[in-house]
């Protein structure tokens, strides 16, 4: 795994056990080989090469409410 790829997963887990010890009274350490672990998942899932469906695209067109509705918002 390329350094750029795994370096927003180990800012994330500084900021969530920063944020853990600091607002529950916690004194945990970055785990790093979890961190390691979960960019890989991560990274494994979101690049597979599975078949992808592509987007149907369908435009659509306003049309006013039926005669007899009518919503008024603030």
């Amino acid at each position: 795994m390329k350094w750029e790829e795994a370096f927003p997963f180990y800012l994330w887990s500084i900021w969530l056990t920063r944020n853990d010890n600091h607002h529950n009274n916690t004194k945990k350490r970055i785990n790093l080989q979890s961190t390691y672990f979960h960019a890989i998942e991560f990274l494994s899932l979101t690049n597979s090469k599975r078949d992808r469906a592509k987007p149907k695209l369908s435009f659509v067109k306003w049309r006013p409410p039926t005669i007899g509705y009518k919503l008024n918002t603030n």
